[in-house]
């Protein structure tokens, strides 16, 4: 009966045990799964099942046949059952599209050649999704500034080599040189701007902003650019509102939607800046009468250097970076943006603030 009891204790002290690994194991952010020499799963802990969609409680006790584990992760813990240390990075599409980094191996050398094992996964899909946006934004930027960078050369080539002994020809020179140096200052400004936004580092000076003053500040801004595209700029009732924002970073974002809403319009056009409230938020919507954005182009829009219409945006002096500062600008006040656009008739851009407690 002691011997007995003795054994019923030294199951609860196992069973005691496991439970606290596999708690300390669930704070890990990394998927584990324990195998035994045959091939069961002797323990999995949460993030294994999440970063495969599956329930880690359908693991246990199965043989890694019997789980729908993408193809090659079976393979490889499979690998690691035979004894061998392995490590790899896959991208899953057969459950799921991201990407991971596997490393496996026998947990202890068996005589019989078969051991215990375990598999570590770790989703890296954010961290590669990371990587590829900085090469494509080396890459962009590389091929933004190569093209004005190209022109303000020849330009001062043209104008060292004669062209200035010719008026017509010097000022026509001088003119598209200006013209793209201020696309390069523009650029570099942006840059900037896109910069501070992304920095983790940067906290918005917050203070209640008369929402009339900065609306009625931007719409001067753009008169002299709305007089060359042939288009009226109004604005709809908002005086003795107050939002609380930073009142730089939101001039900025109402500064660029204001610039495409003119720029993409056509002549005679109308431009309005209209704010209302809807469910506790603040909505201030900049709508215009311009080619609208086909359905399909509306979900990248906001990514850095995307153009709807290369050609009018370069033309404009367009950097492509105007909505993606408009969307960090919103994320840093805790909103977000939204878009309605017919391709044809116009665009309309909100800006949704969650509004304070009164």
């Amino acid at each position: 009966m002691r011997t007995e009891s003795r054994i019923w204790e030294g199951i609860g002290d196992w069973e005691k045990e496991r439970s606290r690994l596999l708690s300390v194991l669930d704070k890990v952010s990394a998927g584990i799964l324990v195998v035994d020499g045959a091939g069961r799963v002797s323990l999995a802990n949460e993030a294994f099942g999440k970063i495969l969609g599956m329930e880690r409680e359908t693991l246990g006790g199965k043989r890694v046949e019997e789980i729908p584990l993408p193809a090659r992760i079976r393979e490889l813990t499979k690998k690691a059952i035979a004894g061998q240390e392995v490590e790899e990075e896959l991208e899953l599409t057969d459950c799921s599209h991201i990407m991971v980094h596997l490393k496996a191996g026998p947990l202890w050398e068996a005589g019989s050649g078969l051991s215990p094992a375990v598999v570590i996964l770790e989703d890296i899909t954010a961290r590669r999704r990371v990587e590829m946006m900085r090469r494509d934004f080396v890459a962009n930027i590389s091929h933004e500034l190569r093209t004005p960078v190209a022109n303000v050369t020849a330009l001062v080539d043209a104008l060292s080599y004669g062209a200035m002994e010719e008026p017509d020809a010097a000022q026509r020179f001088l003119r598209d040189l200006e013209k793209e140096t201020r696309r390069l200052s523009q650029l570099v400004e942006d840059l900037l701007i896109l910069s501070r936004l992304e920095s983790e580092e940067i906290a918005p000076q917050i203070e209640h902003v008369p929402l009339d003053s900065v609306v009625r500040e931007v719409l001067s801004d753009k008169e002299k650019l709305a007089r060359k595209y042939e288009v009226r700029l109004q604005q709809g009732p908002m005086e003795g509102i107050y939002l609380k924002a930073d009142r730089r970073f939101l001039t900025v974002a109402l500064s660029n939607l204001v610039d495409n809403a003119v720029k993409y319009n056509r002549k005679e056009g109308r431009v309005m800046v209209e704010v209302s409230r809807k469910g506790g938020e603040l909505r201030i919507s900049v709508s215009d009468t311009g080619i609208g954005i086909s359905p399909e182009q509306v979900p990248r829009i906001f990514e850095r250097f995307y153009r709807v219409d290369k050609a009018r945006s370069r033309e404009s002096g367009g950097t492509g970076l105007g909505l993606s500062i408009v969307k960090h600008v919103m994320e840093l006040h805790g909103g977000r943006v939204e878009v309605r656009s017919r391709p044809g008739i116009g665009s309309t851009f909100t800006l949704v603030f969650p509004e304070e407690e009164r």
